[in-house]
């Protein structure tokens, strides 16, 4: 199995010509809370925002680590 490591573009990259930031982009704007919130409940059942990330990922997975990390910054 082939590791890869990849740091994603800052958001003024992925959005050249508009704001970094509005009520749609990122998609969620507290993602890192959320996903630390949950990891410390783990009897409960996910948020659909925990879930939307990891199927986001989980889509991305058969794909290079550089695009991974593209879409997983374009979610959070």
């Amino acid at each position: 199995m082939q590791i890869e490591k990849s740091i994603a573009p800052p958001l003024s990259t992925l959005r050249p010509t508009k704001p970094t930031s509005s009520a749609t982009f990122p998609v969620y704007h507290d993602l890192e809370a959320s996903l630390a919130e949950e990891q410390q409940q783990p009897d409960n059942k996910p948020p659909a925002t925990v879930a939307h990330t990891l199927a986001v990922a989980a889509g991305y997975a058969y794909s290079d680590a550089k695009t991974v990390s593209m879409m997983l910054a374009r979610i959070r």
